[in-house]
């Protein structure tokens, strides 16, 4: 027995006898290696840039290296405090296993067609939550993940919650360009917070205030400023030592908030207002 095994080659002692496996995983020695015949798959990348960016812009994304002409699904996702937001769209890869939203449509999710920025702007809650209007709890002074993960198949929002991802990666967005000052109002009546670029001015500057929510809301006051305007992200209710309810909001305190900017010494060309009303934007010029 020990002189049989003297004779057997050293690539061939992890081996099995013909028989167990169809002929044509057999070397030509008649012989399978446990461990000489596994087949490496290259594996899929998905690369979203550039991150970190802010949430207004629309950033790339892009699958590579995924198999040729297959489907697969593309799902993002923002989980915040209690909050999840999630969207996917259908994709088939190209003939070279690539895979760019800007320039292939998607075939079904939360949109189809060719669009950069589908998986951005269709982030739904789930049916559940679906009485939720924004992500609550929202911090602009720190950075929001959105995270992208790769599925094999055509796949739905539930079956994407027990899938294995082939791919992922993370995607920061901020709403703070680089310089950019913030500072927080507590003067007399008046709360909020100010963002100011760079520089000494004169800006163009913005009142910004949300409806009957309730609290400070001020991602879209961050973005304007990270525009180059100034802005005042006025909070009226439902924040901090406020009136708790709307119906107790004077109208005095808005009038005291056109002089807040100037207040804080900023130089300005105009004062403009945005405020919500039954969930539409408006603007305005305080006179």
């Amino acid at each position: 027995m020990l002189k049989f095994i003297q004779k057997i080659p050293l690539t061939s002692i992890f081996a099995i006898n013909r028989g167990c496996y169809p002929p044509s995983l057999y070397g030509p020695q008649g012989w399978i290696s446990l461990c000489g015949n596994i087949q490496h798959r290259k594996s899929i990348h998905i690369q979203v840039s550039p991150s970190p960016c802010l949430a207004d812009q629309c950033p790339t994304i892009c699958v590579k290296t995924a198999k040729p002409d297959s489907e697969y699904t593309i799902k993002g996702c923002i989980k915040q405090s209690n909050n999840t937001l999630m969207s996917y769209g259908h994709f088939r890869s190209s003939s070279t296993g690539e895979i760019d939203p800007s320039q292939q449509p998607s075939n079904g999710g939360t949109y189809t067609g060719v669009d950069g920025a589908g998986l951005l702007w269709s982030l739904q809650f789930p049916v559940k939550e679906m009485t939720v209007l924004r992500v609550k709890g929202l911090d602009v002074l720190k950075p929001l993940h959105m995270d992208f993960t790769v599925h094999e198949g055509t796949l739905t929002a539930e079956e994407l919650e027990n899938s294995c991802a082939v791919a992922e990666c993370q995607l920061e967005r901020t709403f703070l360009s680089k310089d950019l000052e913030c500072q927080e109002v507590s003067e007399g009546r008046l709360r909020g917070l100010i963002f100011k670029p760079p520089g000494k001015g004169p800006f163009p500057g913005v009142i910004d205030m949300y409806g009957t929510a309730g609290g400070l809301k001020s991602t879209r006051a961050a973005l304007l400023a990270s525009c180059g305007f100034v802005t005042y992200s006025l909070p009226f209710f439902a924040y901090q030592d406020l009136v708790k309810l709307l119906m107790e909001v004077e109208l005095e305190y808005f009038q005291v908030s056109n002089f807040c900017l100037y207040f804080y010494k900023i130089l300005l060309t105009s004062l403009f207002l945005i405020y919500v009303l039954r969930s539409y934007p408006h603007v305005s010029l305080p006179g």
